[in-house]
């Protein structure tokens, strides 16, 4: 099979990683390598070549362009909004022709060009590059694995700038934009703490447990972070991270020391209501929640019978105990449908006061449903029964028909229909005015599959059996630790240590080979020394470049985690149990060994449960991909068109010009404020471009906010422009 790049797929492989075996493309290769351009004494780091889109490795310095500004020779950038758009970028100041004057910016290379010779910032007569090939400044850099480094970075640690800083011999300066941007390509799934500058990950399982405490119960971030030995501060950061990227936790910060998830909330609202009458506000103001917020959660809790409380007549404070509101509550609830002159004889009050009511319990969220036409009330959950009930007998039914039956007008029916077939609640589709019944579609999940990647980790754990740390000044060992079954004892353990004690002179830190290997009565102990330690790590056979690797870090991170213990040892090797648990972590080995190696299994979620994530997804996000979904959810771009097509019908979203992306109307107008605060004068293609929409979509939509007197403006040939 070819060799490709193992994160974007680029078939041109720039460097294969001889640890993890993986291969990247250029642009996926960490680096730390410096090149110099050998005429314009001009260095470039890996993000410079990025930025430049230098995959040639030569200087793209203009020759004979001069800054206006501080007359250094210049470089052609693309608009990061717009890269069909070109412009000149100053390469010492900060001086460039798309912000400052002179404005210097055009799609065509020529009409460029020509203007930058205009404004006297370019003296050829067209674009000519340096081209010198660039040589790297010895002994100043060299490639590291992007891959590796992001297995590390997720093991479930904090690591520090220094730590990141002496794995990938970058300077520290350059570690912070580097997660930022493995995070910004979704390579990174932890916390980057934006004052410390420190990346947290957590494992799997961990992640797991987290999750299902914050399903389950109140958070106290104070004893968490006690328990897991945090700032308080990084274990909010981590609690609001695992909310923002999981559909499995909902929920809110009470106060600075709490998260609370819904449910839990329902409980405590409901515990409030029950004692006196309350004001939505002060519940509102509590619990940090919009009121709308408020009253959604007592109205679920007044239908699932959790509370019996009714509203004051302005809706503002709900009060607990049987009144009016409540006994008709429970009627509506208890029947579905009910006749209003029946009730109003029943309840002893008049049919216009019901009404009021009704209308109260619409507008306060505590019911959903509409009058019918025989002088009745229906909740929504009534008139869904009755359509499931009339799709099982009728394949294909006209909306009128369905209408009559339901004694609810047709407009009605087919926004019931459309959003049931959007929520799987039954399965067909409308055509033209005709309900057309359908077979129920299963979709299932792509399935995970072992990766060699995992296979590697599997295989290093059977071949490790001990491990041995011994302090390098005084010889003693702080730790020992038997990874698998076989029988180690002490006579063999002390023989171990007289091979290391004898073959320890001649290990050379100063060798290439990161490890010394010897062989020792039908094992292989390959030792390797740090700053302040020796290791020896006793295996089966010789050691994998995976396992070589994970020595490595290894290393680096015991060392930093009993720096003071090491630096200042007196005997006592008590500080050093813990070792076990990191030993655990980093070679998957010992006791927990089936808790961090995930155990995978086939995944089969129902058209229903599909639905209900991307939605959630679409409404957190606001603008997604559909190749994003495709991949998450192993189903087709066609299928994931079909499922968003009601939310376009309904109003709430629309596709993008080249159908590849959803993007819902709160984010598409909150997209088009930024823009037009930018600039009082757009193109209308341009704002199209920007929003990825077709110009004459672009166009109605500005049509549409001028007319509602959202904004004061008028479009003439194609130009917006603010009055």
């Amino acid at each position: 099979m070819t060799e490709k790049c193992a994160i974007c797929g680029d078939p041109i492989v720039a460097f294969t990683c001889e640890d993890c075996g993986r291969s990247f493309c250029w642009k996926h290769t960490g680096s730390n390598e410096i090149y110099l351009c050998p005429r314009h004494k001009i260095k470039y780091d890996r993000e410079k070549m990025i930025e430049y889109e230098i995959i040639d490795k030569k200087c793209h310095l203009i020759l004979k362009s001069i800054c206006p500004k501080c007359k250094s020779p210049l470089y052609v950038k693309k608009v990061q909004d717009d890269p069909k758009k070109l412009y000149f970028q100053c390469s010492s100041c900060d001086w460039n022709s798309y912000k400052e004057y002179p404005l210097v910016v055009s799609e065509d290379i020529n009409v460029l060009t020509e203007k930058a010779r205009q404004q006297k910032i370019l003296r050829h007569k067209s674009i000519k590059y340096c081209e010198k090939p660039l040589r790297i400044i010895e002994n100043e850099g060299e490639k590291f694995c992007i891959g590796c480094l992001i297995d590390t970075l997720e093991r479930g640690d904090i690591f520090t700038r220094e730590m990141i800083s002496e794995i990938t011999h970058l300077p520290k300066e350059k570690i912070f934009p580097l997660l930022k941007d493995l995070r910004n390509d979704k390579l990174l799934n932890g916390v980057i703490d934006p004052l410390t500058k420190v990346y947290i990950s957590l494992t799997p399982d961990y992640k797991d447990y987290l999750i299902n405490r914050m399903k389950v119960e109140k958070i106290n971030l104070e004893e968490l972070a006690e328990e897991i030995e945090l700032d308080e501060r990084l274990v909010r950061l981590i609690l609001v991270n695992l909310v923002n990227k999981t559909l499995e936790v909902e929920g809110t910060f009470i106060d600075i020391h709490t998260f609370i998830n819904n449910e839990l909330l329902i409980d405590m609202i409901v515990e409030q209501i029950k004692k006196e009458p309350t004001q939505i506000e002060e519940i509102s103001k509590k619990y940090k929640i919009k009121k709308k917020k408020v009253k959604e959660i007592i109205g679920k809790a007044l239908e699932i019978g959790r509370i019996k409380a009714f509203y004051s007549p302005d809706g503002e404070t709900i009060i607990p105990g049987e009144g009016l509101q409540t006994r008709l509550m429970d009627l509506v609830n208890k029947k579905g449908k009910i006749k209003l002159d029946k009730i109003a004889t029943r309840l002893k009050i008049k049919e216009s006061v019901l009404r009021d009511t009704i209308r109260d319990f619409i507008k306060n969220q505590q019911i959903k449903g509409w009058y019918t036409q025989d002088r009745g009330f229906a909740t929504i959950k009534h008139l869904e029964d009755e359509i499931r009930s009339i799709v099982k007998i009728y394949k294909s039914i006209s909306l009128k028909e369905m209408a009559d039956k339901l004694e609810i007008p047709a407009p009605h029916v087919e926004k019931l229909l459309v959003k049931m077939i959007e929520t799987n609640k039954i399965h067909g589709s409308i055509s033209g005015d005709v309900f057309e019944r359908s077979q129920a579609i299963e979709y299932v999940q792509k399935s995970s599959t072992r990766s060699k990647f995992l296979n590697k980790k599997i295989e290093d754990a059977r071949n490790l059996q001990y491990v041995l740390i011994i302090h390098k000044i005084s010889g003693s060992c702080v730790f020992s630790y038997a990874c698998s079954e076989l029988n180690f004892d002490s006579d063999l353990v002390s023989g171990f240590l007289q091979a290391i004690s004898s073959f320890g002179t001649e290990i050379d830190s100063s060798q290439t080979t990161p490890l010394e290997e010897i062989k020792w009565r039908g094992f292989v102990i390959a030792m390797s020394e740090g700053n302040l330690v020796k290791t020896a790590f006793i295996c089966k056979k010789s050691p994998a470049p995976s396992l070589k690797a994970n020595i490595k870090y290894f290393i680096l991170n015991f060392e930093n985690k009993f720096n003071k213990n090491l630096t200042n040892w007196t005997g006592d090797i008590q500080p050093f149990r813990k070792t076990r648990s990191l030993i655990e972590k980093f070679f998957k080995v010992g006791s927990k060994v089936l808790f961090f190696i995930p155990q995978i299994h086939k995944k089969s979620l129902s058209r229903d449960q599909i639905e209900k994530k991307i939605h959630k997804m679409v409404e957190k996000s606001g603008r997604i991909k559909l190749l994003k979904l495709e991949k998450e959810f192993g189903i087709s771009t066609n299928n994931i068109r079909e499922i968003l097509t009601p939310l376009v019908i309904d109003g709430m979203g629309r596709f993008t010009k080249n159908q590849g992306e959803f993007v819902t109307e709160t984010q598409l107008m909150n997209e088009v404020g930024e823009i037009l605060l930018n600039s009082n004068e757009l193109k209308i293609t341009d704002v199209a471009n920007k929003l990825n929409l077709e110009p004459s979509e672009t166009e109605e939509i500005l049509k549409t906010l001028i007319n509602d007197g959202k904004v004061n403006a008028k479009i003439t040939n194609g130009i917006f422009k603010q009055i």
